[in-house]
């Protein structure tokens, strides 16, 4: 039973392309007045492999704090699609008219498929405006350089290109690279008459539409010269010309590195103009002779072109031309000498007059003295550009003074019109200034501007802001603008005024802010990304235009490409900052947490990245056997904190670091009865506890103010019969849900604006009682205001009351020393609340509380939910509330008038767009009146955070409201609020949601009428992780003994049966983070907090985080080791800052702190530990808990190679030699290392940052002294800067403890953790050894050579003579051995070494310093990929003859009586596919063999020798296979925890190398295989796909690969459907996200029951919930 299903667990991260367009909205008009409101900026589109998103530009909306500060940016997601295919490109075909027309998108898949999708304003998402193919006609892969017609698949090395007109006339597609494909744009008035006609509003905004697409053929088109294997490069619109004019970079003759003698300048530029209405392209002006290595083009916004190749920037145009050298590559060298004697073969001559020996030994002496005479040559003539090979285009061209970099594969972006930005491919950023003189430019400039991670795109969104993404690295939002000329020295700190920080995160988790904070750690990273050795000066920038400071504004988080995985156990809650915060030794911390380690990024970016699927918690301290179920946090003037608790019959308080101790002082608070709510009113100057029969209003913890009954309040509020079991206390607001269909809210505005002018005189009065006010869904609005007006004689009368209360003396509750302080606090409520002072009421069931209370009252409902809230402190003017548990319209109220706001009477269904505009779903058609209703929603929450969360700093984390909905049956619904964009003004008329209707502070009625045009109010669906399917309600709690004969507390009146809220918000939590210094006299070490995180906590069994970021929540669960929660709060004092309480009804009580390294923003938990390396491959060494990992860097000077052994081949000799010389030419080499970390947890001494640091400054004092150079008080190199933050930050004890470097020109090519034999003997115990399998790839005349290298960690106790002792680590080379080929591949098997070396799988013991072969088989002609074991089964992946079943068997020799091993060969894939990763999958009885070849495919094997088409065994059968858009490179086996089964069946985790992660998971339930297959095919069909896009056709283009796009050197044959058994997760997943009515639908076209069908998707998300 090989039946497995697929699905992502991390999403892509690698941005490949982006774009801004005005895709939400309509561009703002040029005759806007300019008066007016600020213009709204345009959208960033982001794609991500197979991921497109949108984001918005949210600006803050308080005015900077700075004189002339610029005001704090973020961008926020306004939604993200997951598309049935890899986009390959992106291009924005912009809005036309008067009418204010939307951008639209062009999207390019392979092979040649392009897809036109707009935003749908109405809904809220994407809508595919046409969809255009061109893979039907086999005539257009003919000719096509790398592509065949053989087996009716195209073959391509190049992906379809896509660009765009700018004034938006046409778009057009590059196919198959000798082919465009023109999209004519349909003219706006036109379009408008068409929606006209289909019932749209006169003047409607529509997007731009293309019409019927044609092809032209650029091999037949004139003055286009295309030879039979040649193709188009590049492509690009240019600007400035009244018909769109298509320019095409192309190749008019192939030629490579070794011709450039014979063909050298063979690139060309065509200028086509596109005449629409006659179809014809005419080509207007070319250019020839161009150098061959052009590899793009940048259209100038002026007119023209720039032209990148690797050593010139060439500018074209009609009028003009100019061209710029940027390496000395660029130049022709002298022509060297012929080699004198040249390199021929030495055959020896067998002659009469010589021996043999004689004849031989010259034979030798005559090829030595060749190879001499070579190797000198080489030596010489290295780094040489011969004449024949240099660029014409370089002749008479300026060089860019200092400057040695390369352009070819550079992105860009104009910032102005003359004024360019280059990302090279080294990270390196290029400005580029063309001064104009007339209509083309006469002279450029080039400089260097700094640093960043390797952008693979750029876009500028608005004057100042321009967007660098990044497929290796963190993508970021840069601000720039001029920079006014320095007062002193131009090279003195260049790298202070122009610089870009290496990776944008604010922590060493990864994400926002600088790596290294300090302006001298960024002028080193300036000066190592130039190139530049510390101390040299960076050359002037001539003219104020290259002048340009950069800062970054935002981020985006990238892993980069993933080469590597590990499992490692990390104490990941087991930090050095927690005695530093707490002041106390930690206790009660959980085990060690299973962690992913992942090598990601490349060269500086390079890093370590831990991911983990649930949230760990540091646990500060806990209270056993609590029993509470409710937790509220409040906040309070008096300078104490406490915490207060209601058992069952009483209360207690304490302090949280002395476990909670028991005190018998007297509190205001109400002990004898369950608590339902609290929170803190009138600005933190008084706390409201609810209880189900009583309000009490407390000051501080002692003082009662006023104590009502809620028969008095539900009648003041018209409600008599009704009561509240779930309510919320706002800031400014509390309301309870009391009856279906209603809401009551407490408003305290008037009490509030009385109690800041209370003064000493009214110290023993009682706050008054704040006016009730109750809407009922349909009351017109006179009996509003009639009700309205009976209020506020109820408020007169009170007031009266209030004054006659004055006079009377002070009841003895509130009178002395409390009712000062209540006063005091009153007096000062327009202040914050402290920060410091807090009290949290944690509330159990009573143990007199009569179980049977609720009966006979009207309205009250076991599952009643929370009626809804908001109320931020930004928003707090004009909040709204969600009504009505019962009701299935959810209505919205703005508070405090209760006007009706929103109401859908399909909202509890889980509707994707809850708005007036939506249309049919997928199972609207079918007869719906026999399907079963939906399980009610047990609880409401509508909240918005104008707070910043995460990295996002000044802006708030979700403006818009959320809406959340919690059904009983535990599924979890999020809605954002939006709202239609036309007629919505105001300074934040750009954003959607309900932020710009509250900034104007419109009147309710007037401002949320559904029925206005155009801004009718809706709710946008939110999609959740599949991991958090469903969350299961909590059982009632049980009834206390002997509460059975007791009588109500209240006549009338219920008892709590249910937790008080399973939805908490929180906010002011934070991760400490420990302060790097820019000097040792800093404040090193202290902690600060840096990252806040606002949201809201879901408690029940399986709790979770949803943490509010970039405008909507972020889902994370708890570590499932922490158990269920049933109460939590946020809480904060001396001993746990910024933290929170957890506690669970059954278990106790934990009070916690956020972990230090991990992101909570993010969809995954990603800490990023930076290596500045390119991390290869990772080991855990168990035995000391140690991460071994191999890594790769450029280091200076560079070393020199071994001396070449005499005797050999003189081409091989000249081959290392140029090599050799090439290095020593360039100043830097390539690096290899093995590294040993230890990661927390590993029982080592975690080494301060301040240690580090100065450690690293007095080793390089030590250094510059010896060198007589270096001046007193230099900074430490970066990477030590590097290490000592990250050591300190992680916990990790130092970075690395030991590293080894490996021989020049030596590159590792596998890492394993093997346990040896000595001796081969199996009964010895084995010994642990780190396995490093080298290869010297030094060119193709030189044979690869490779290394096996033994080392064996030592771990030593060393006593120091002061006392004390401390633990090191070190490790020595314990054996080597050299082989005629790379070692590729190592693994362990009974104590034996088995090795891919070449193409041979050998077997060897360890023999003291030596191995032994025992026996070998020869794989083939390719050398092997990848290797996998389980037991005695091996599974090898070689490249081109795709995967190789063995297993490995011993027998006895019938003489000597020894074991003799074998490896015996099973099974193989016939099909020759390139094999990147091989692994095992055991499910029970039956064994998986899965791999992953480089066309971005999966497949699933089995060995069945039973079956006849196996061929009796020899063939390895393909059980499923499907395209999965990303390269795999590693995989990890994960148990799965089936309840109630005890087989070994494991899942795979496989990384991608676009930052994917994918999880492969078998089927343990041949049923469920059914079910969920036949729910597969019937959402192919169901659903709708974003950009028209098949996943069938995605998935099987498996089919349609080739050669040339790296799967191998055959095209599988396709599987029929019926034999695939490999499932598309994702799509199967979407089942969960439908309304309760589509999967009803979708279940009965299937044969299932809904349940079973979400009972199988939960069963595989939690048998897979590891990390």
């Amino acid at each position: 039973m090989n039946q497995t299903v697929y699905r992502e667990l991390v999403p892509p991260s690698a941005v490949t392309c982006c774009a801004e367009a005005y895709f939400t909205h309509a561009a703002p008009r040029r005759g806007a007045a300019a008066g007016g409101a600020a213009a709204p900026p345009p959208n960033l589109v982001v794609v991500r492999g197979t991921r497109l998103e949108v984001y918005a530009l949210v600006r803050s909306a308080s005015p900077p704090q700075p004189a002339g500060a610029a005001d704090a940016c973020r961008l926020e997601l306004v939604g993200e699609w997951q598309c049935w295919g890899v986009i390959k490109d992106l291009a924005v075909l912009r809005g036309r008219g008067s009418g204010g027309q939307r951008d639209s998108l062009v999207l390019a898949m392979r092979d040649a498929k392009v897809a036109v999708v707009e935003w749908d304003d109405a809904l809220h998402r994407l809508r595919t405006g046409s969809l255009h193919s061109f893979e039907g006609d086999p005539a257009l892969r003919e000719g096509c350089p790398c592509g065949t017609a053989a087996t009716g698949a195209a073959l391509l090395s190049a992906a379809p290109r896509v660009v765009a007109d700018p004034g938006g006339r046409c778009a057009a597609a590059l196919v198959y690279g000798r082919h465009v494909a023109l999209l004519p744009a349909i003219q706006a008035d036109v379009l408008e008459m068409l929606l006209q006609e289909g019932g749209a509003a006169k003047g409607s905004t529509a997007s731009a539409s293309v019409g019927n697409s044609y092809l032209v053929s650029l091999s037949k088109a004139a003055g286009v010269k295309l030879s039979g294997d040649s193709a188009v490069r590049d492509l690009a619109f240019l600007h400035g010309y009244t018909e769109p004019v298509l320019l095409l970079l192309h190749e008019t003759t192939p030629t490579w590195g070794a011709r450039l003698r014979e063909a050298k300048d063979t690139c060309a530029l065509a200028a086509m103009s596109i005449s629409l209405r006659r179809k014809r392209t005419p080509v207007i002006w070319s250019v020839a002779s161009l150098p061959s290595d052009c590899s793009g083009v940048l259209p100038v916004p002026r007119g023209g072109v720039l032209v990148l190749s690797t050593s010139l920037l060439m500018y074209y145009a009609q009028g003009g031309s100019c061209v710029m050298a940027i390496n000395s590559n660029a130049f022709p060298g002298e022509v060297p000498p012929k080699l004198d004697p040249p390199i021929t073969p030495a055959f020896p001559t067998y002659g009469p007059s010589r021996t043999m020996v004689e004849q031989q030994a010259a034979a030798a002496a005559a090829a030595e003295k060749t190879a001499a005479t070579a190797t000198a040559h080489a030596r010489l003539w290295a780094a040489n550009v011969h004449p024949e090979a240099a660029a014409e285009a370089a002749k008479n061209a300026p060089r860019a003074p200092g400057l040695e970099v390369e352009a070819d594969r550079a992105v860009g972006c104009w910032l102005t019109g003359s004024l360019a930005l280059l990302g090279l491919k080294t990270g390196q950023l290029l400005l580029v200034s063309l001064r104009f003189e007339g209509a083309a430019a006469s002279r450029m400039q080039v400089a260097l501007a700094g640093a960043a991670p390797v952008a693979s795109c750029a876009a500028v969104l608005t004057p100042e802001l321009f967007f660098l993404g990044s497929a290796l690295g963190d993508s970021l939002l840069v601000r720039f603008g001029p920079e006014p000329a320095p007062g002193g020295a131009l090279g003195e700190h260049p790298a202070k005024r122009r610089r870009l920080a290496l990776l944008a995160a604010p922590d060493m988790g990864g994400g926002g802010g600088a790596l290294l904070p300090g302006g001298e750690d960024d002028y080193e990273v300036y000066r190592a990304a130039t190139g530049r050795a510390p101390g040299s000066g960076v050359p002037g920038l001539r003219g104020d235009s290259l002048r340009q400071s950069f800062q970054v504004v935002d981020s985006l988080q990238g892993l980069g490409p993933m080469r590597a995985t590990a499992l490692a156990d990390l104490h990941l809650a087991d930090t050095v900052l927690a005695p530093l915060l707490s002041g106390t030794p930690p206790a009660g911390r959980p085990r060690a947490s299973s962690t992913l380690v992942a090598a990601v990024g490349e060269d500086k970016s390079g890093a370590l990245a831990l991911l983990r699927r649930s949230v760990p918690a540091d646990v500060i301290t806990g209270v056993p056997a609590l029993g509470a179920h409710g937790a509220w946090t409040l906040h309070h003037r008096p300078r104490r904190r406490r915490r207060t608790a209601a058992p069952p019959a009483a209360t207690r308080r304490g302090r949280a670091a002395q476990q909670a101790a028991a005190t018998r002082r007297r509190v205001g608070f109400v002990r004898s009865a369950p608590t339902l709510a609290a929170g803190e009113m009138f600005d933190a100057a008084a706390a409201v506890q609810v209880t189900h029969t009583v309000v009490r209003l407390v000051a501080g913890a002692a003082a009662c103010l006023q104590h009502l009954t809620l028969p008095e309040l539900l009648a003041a509020a018209g409600h008599p019969a009704a009561a509240g079991q779930q309510l919320q206390v706002c800031i400014r607001y509390a309301q309870a849900a009391a009856s279906v269909g209603a809401a009551d809210a407490a408003a305290a505005a008037e009490a509030e604006a009385e109690a800041e002018a209370a003064t000493a005189e009214r110290a023993a009065a009682a706050l008054p009682l704040p006016s009730m006010y109750a809407a009922v869904p349909g009351l017109g609005p006179q009996q509003q205001e009639q009700q309205q007006q009976q209020q506020q004689q109820q408020q007169q009368q009170q007031e009266q009351d209030v004054k006659m209360e004055e006079a009377a003396p002070a009841p003895a509750a509130a009178g002395g020393e409390a009712a000062d302080a209540v006063a005091a606090a009153a007096g000062d409520a327009g202040a914050p609340p402290p920060s410091g002072d807090e009290v949290t009421v944690i509330a159990v069931p009573a143990a007199d509380a009569p179980g049977d209370a609720a009966e006979g009252v009207e309205g009250v409902d076991e599952a009643m939910a929370l009626a809804g809230a908001v109320g931020d402190a930004a928003e707090a003017d004009a909040a709204a509330a969600a009504g009505g548990a019962g009701a299935a319209d959810a209505p919205i109220y703005e508070l405090p008038g209760m006007a009706l706001v929103f109401e859908d009477a399909e909202a509890m269904l889980g509707r994707e767009t809850l708005s007036p505009h939506r249309p049919p779903g997928v199972g609207d058609d079918d007869d719906g009146d026999d399907d079963a209703p939906p399980s009610r929603v047990g609880e409401m929450l509508l909240e918005c955070f104008a707070a910043p969360s995460g990295a996002a700093l000044g802006v708030p984390a979700a403006a818009a409201p959320l809406l959340l909905m919690l059904r009983d049956s535990g599924a979890l619904l999020v809605y954002k609020a939006r709202r239609s964009l036309a007629g919505l003004g105001g300074r934040r008329g750009a954003r959607e949601g309900l932020a710009p209707t509250l900034a104007a502070r419109a009147p309710p009625a007037q401002a949320f009428k559904p029925t206005t045009p155009g801004r009718s109010l809706g709710f946008r669906r939110q999609p959740l992780d599949a991991a958090l399917l469903p969350h299961a309600s909590p059982a009632p709690p049980p009834a206390p003994a002997g509460a059975a004969g007791r009588g109500p507390a209240a006549p009338g009146m219920p008892a709590a049966a249910s937790p008080p809220a399973r939805l908490v918000r929180f906010d002011g939590l934070a991760t400490p983070r420990l302060a790097a210094p820019l000097a040792p006299g800093g404040a090193g070490g202290a902690a600060a907090p840096a990252l806040w995180y606002c949201g809201v906590f879901v408690c029940g069994p399986r709790p979770a985080w949803l943490v509010a970021a970039r405008g909507g929540l972020v889902a994370q669960p708890v570590d499932p080791e922490l158990g269920g929660a049933d109460a939590f709060a946020p809480f904060h004092n001396v001993n746990c800052q910024h933290g929170y309480i957890m506690a669970s009804a059954a278990g106790d009580m934990r009070v916690c702190n956020l972990p230090l390294q991990l992101r909570l923003d993010q969809p995954w938990l990603a800490a990023k530990l930076p290596l500045r390396a390119t991390p290869q491959y990772l080991a855990p060494y168990p035995e000391a808990r140690l991460l071994a990992l191999t890594t790769a860097r450029l280091s200076s000077p560079p070393r020199p190679f071994l001396p070449a052994e005499p005797g050999g081949d003189a081409v091989a000799a000249m081959a290392y030699a140029t090599a050799d010389a090439a290095a020593a030419a360039a100043g830097v080499e390539e690096l290899h290392e093995l590294q040993l970390l230890a990661p927390p947890g590993c029982g080592l001494e975690t080494v301060s940052y301040m240690s580090l640091w100065t450690a690293a400054r007095q080793a390089a004092a030590k250094e510059a002294a010896a060198a007589g150079a270096a001046p007193p008080g230099q900074p430490a190199p970066v990477a030590a800067r590097a290490a000592a933050a990250l050591a300190a930050a992680g916990g990790w004890a130092g970075l690395p403890l030991w590293r080894y470097a490996l021989l020049p020109g030596e590159a590792a090519a596998t890492l394993r953790h093997v346990a040896l034999c000595e001796g081969g003997d199996e009964r010895v115990t084995p010994q642990p050894y780190l396995a490093v399998g080298t290869a010297s790839a030094l060119g193709e005349d030189y044979p690869c050579l490779g290394r096996v290298l033994l080392f064996q960690v030592l771990v030593d106790r060393v006593f120091r003579l002061e006392g004390g002792s401390e633990t090191k680590i070190t490790a020595r080379l314990a054996l080597q051995r050299e082989f005629p080929g790379p070692v590729t591949a190592i693994e362990c098997l009974r104590g034996f070494l088995i090795m891919g070396v070449g193409n041979r799988l050998e077997m060897h013991y360890k023999q003291g310093s030596t191995l032994v072969k025992v026996t070998f088989i020869d794989t083939g002609l390719r050398p092997l990929a990848g290797l996998a074991l389980v037991k005695d089964y091996l599974l090898l992946g070689q490249a081109g003859l795709s995967a190789a079943f063995m297993r490995y068997s011993a027998t006895i020799d019938p003489v000597t009586r020894q074991r003799l091993p074998q490896l015996s060969r099973l099974g193989a894939d016939f099909e020759r596919l390139d094999a990147w990763a091989v692994e095992f999958m055991p499910n029970a009885k039956s064994l998986g063999l899965v791999m992953a070849d480089g066309g971005a495919n999966l497949t699933v094997l089995a060995y069945d020798k039973a079956d006849p088409e196996s061929w009796a065994g020899q063939k390895l059968l393909r059980r499923g296979v499907a395209h999965v858009g990303t390269c795999v490179t590693s995989f990890v086996r994960l148990r799965l925890i089936v309840p109630g089964d005890a087989a070994n069946r494991q899942a795979l985790l496989a990384a991608g190398a676009d930052g994917r992660l994918l999880l492969l998971e078998p089927f343990w339930d041949d049923g469920m295989f059914r079910r969920l297959a036949s729910l597969h095919e019937e959402l192919v069909y169901r659903l709708p796909h974003a950009g028209g896009l098949n996943p069938k056709a995605f998935q099987g283009r498996y089919a349609r690969g080739g050669p040339t796009h790296g799967a191998g050197f055959s095209v599988p044959r396709p599987l029929r459907p019926a034999d695939n058994a490999l499932l598309q997760g994702d799509l199967v997943w979407r089942y969960a996200g439908l309304d309760a009515r589509a999967q009803a639908a979708v279940a009965d076209a299937v044969g299932a029951d809904p349940g079973a069908l979400l009972a199988d998707l939960r069963a595989l998300a939690e048998a897979a919930a590891f990390l």
